[in-house]
């Protein structure tokens, strides 16, 4: 089957003064998109029920991906483009018993291209007498990534009582032919690849009225990215760096923790739950500068919590359910404004080099509830 997604965004802004230098929000503007999706999938239960395989394919037009423009700070306006497919195959059986496992596999091919507008304040002249000028600035950037994933599962009764135990672990290989150079963490880049992980335990309990249930994951990952050289560069102490040499090399660690609860009442055709899910990021940057021989550290942490709730009511002919959660503790990134001078352009000795704009990141706190109601009736 196939759906259709539209995403309508509307701004507005003017021009204004603050204290002696005109400042820019964003133009008024009522920008539309619409995404296409299609997927399909086939599958087969085998040996009696004992186990099963099944195999799909996800394709998707893309004119529109949610947060992106939060990541290119300043910005004017970023117009997206490109598609994204998906291939998934897995099994699921049982080993003896009630034990249960399942494996699949994946690949995806993810095509993006940001038409990035900005609209730029240069101080033209002499330092004792300048003069503002706003300059437009169109950037075109590549998002490729191809990614190859494994996942297996596994459950199993843990006693008579209702308790099962459960045990989780995904390995996720991304190949970047080309990313983006995001505004936000001043990081040129081009090609580079990323190991991710995904470990985790859990247990659950349902009895008749009763179903309580909590896990603990663990999400390491490595990335190593860099920009090559397009043509030869001078190094800040004379030498040069040949093309196709790194200009820039980028090492990131992540670790990622999860804890997750959750808790259902039914009372009758009634039934009551509530979750909780606390999430800890901690992310490490070493960057390795061979156009100004430097070293750059940067690190960031922070913890967000997402407390949930719901009303189910099952009806003789439907099911009638709600569902609700807050994300609290996000922010929405952004860079503190600065402006440039005529002589800040290019880096020492290497003229069509722009040096990204040096601000210190900034993050206001955002808070997102969402609702959700459904209502599901059988077909006969």
């Amino acid at each position: 089957y196939k759906r259709q997604q539209q995403i309508r965004h509307e701004t507005a802004g003017r021009l204004i003064d603050v204290c002696c230098f005109p400042q820019t929000t964003n133009l008024l503007r009522d920008r539309s998109s619409t995404n296409l999706y299609g997927q399909a999938f086939v599958g087969r239960a085998e040996g009696d029920g004992n186990w099963s395989w099944g195999f799909g394919a996800a394709w998707a037009n893309l004119n529109a991906v949610d947060g992106v423009e939060l990541l290119y700070a300043g910005s004017q306006r970023v117009s997206q483009s490109g598609s994204d497919l998906t291939f998934r195959g897995g099994l699921s059986g049982t080993l003896s018993g009630e034990d249960q496992w399942e494996l699949s596999g994946a690949f995806r091919r993810f095509r993006m291209e940001h038409d990035v507008s900005y609209l730029d304040w240069f101080w033209r002249g002499i330092p004792e007498e300048t003069v503002p000028e706003l300059v437009p600035r169109l950037e075109q950037n590549l998002d490729r990534t191809n990614t190859w994933g494994v996942d297996a599962k596994y459950f199993r009764p843990v006693s008579e009582t209702g308790w099962r135990a459960g045990a989780m672990f995904t390995l996720n290989y991304k190949d970047h032919p080309k990313i983006p150079n995001y505004r936000i963490m001043n990081i040129p880049r081009d090609p580079g690849s990323s190991w991710a992980y995904n470990i985790g335990v859990g247990m659950a309990r349902d009895t008749e009225s009763t179903t309580f249930g909590f896990d603990v994951i663990l999400e390491p990952a490595w990335s190593n990215t860099w920009a090559d050289a397009a043509e030869a560069i001078r190094r800040i102490d004379g030498s040069l760096i040949e093309p196709g040499e790194k200009t820039i090399e980028n090492d990131f660690t992540f670790l990622n923790s999860k804890l997750r609860l959750g808790f259902e009442q039914r009372y009758g055709i009634a039934a009551m739950q509530l979750g909780l899910g606390v999430t800890a990021f901690d992310y490490d940057l070493t960057q390795l500068d061979r156009v100004q021989l430097s070293i750059r550290d940067q690190s960031e942490s922070w913890i967000e919590w997402t407390p949930s709730w719901g009303l189910t009511l099952a009806l003789d002919e439907a099911e009638i359910r709600y569902s609700g959660w807050t994300l609290l503790g996000a922010g929405a990134p952004g860079v503190a404004p600065g402006r440039f001078l005529e002589g800040d352009l290019a880096a020492p000795g290497a003229p069509d080099y722009l040096v990204a704009p040096s601000g210190p990141l900034t993050l206001d706190d955002v808070r997102v509830t969402t609702h959700q109601i459904s209502i599901s009736m059988p077909l006969r």
